[in-house]
C-alpha cells in the first residue's frame, strides 16, 4: 500500500538537510545526522510539524524501543516559520544512544508528542 503525504528527497544537500518525511498516517522523518546536529540541534522542517500539529514550543518523549521504559524529553521550538529545533535533552539522547556522524535516525511519530527514533548505524 502506497503511503499518502508529502515526501522530500535526499538529492541534494539542501534536501539531505531537511530529510526525507511523509506526514502520515503514519507520519516519519528520517534524517542522516551531522557533526553540527549532534553538538548543537537537530532540527525538523516546520511542514512536517504543523502537518502533525507541533505548532508551539513542547516537550517531546523519545524513545528507541517501545517496550522499554528508557526515554529522553526534548524540547521542540518552532524557528523563523521555516523549522522547528530540538534543543534541550537532544544532547543527551545522542550521547546515550552513541549517535555518530552519518548514522540514519527515522522518528516515527506514535503520538504527536511520542517519537519511536529508529537509529541505521553509519
Amino acid at each position: 500500500m502506497k503511503q499518502k503525504g508529502s515526501m522530500a528527497s535526499l538529492k541534494n544537500a539542501s534536501s539531505r538537510a531537511q530529510g526525507v518525511y511523509v506526514i502520515g498516517p503514519p507520519a516519519w522523518l528520517k534524517k542522516e545526522i551531522s557533526t553540527r546536529m549532534i553538538k548543537i540541534c537537530i532540527s525538523f522542517p516546520a511542514a512536517f510539524c504543523n502537518a502533525i500539529g507541533l505548532r508551539e514550543a513542547c516537550t517531546v518523549t523519545l524513545k528507541t524501543s517501545l517496550s522499554s521504559t528508557s526515554s529522553w524529553q526534548v524540547r521542540v521550538l518552532p524557528y523563523k516559520d521555516t523549522s522547528h529545533q530540538v534543543g534541550s535533552g537532544w544532547k543527551s539522547f545522542c550521547e546515550e544512544n552513541m549517535i555518530k556522524e552519518g548514522d540514519l535516525c527515522t522518528f516515527n511519530v506514535i503520538e504527536m508528542m511520542l517519537w519511536h527514533v529508529i537509529i541505521d548505524r553509519c
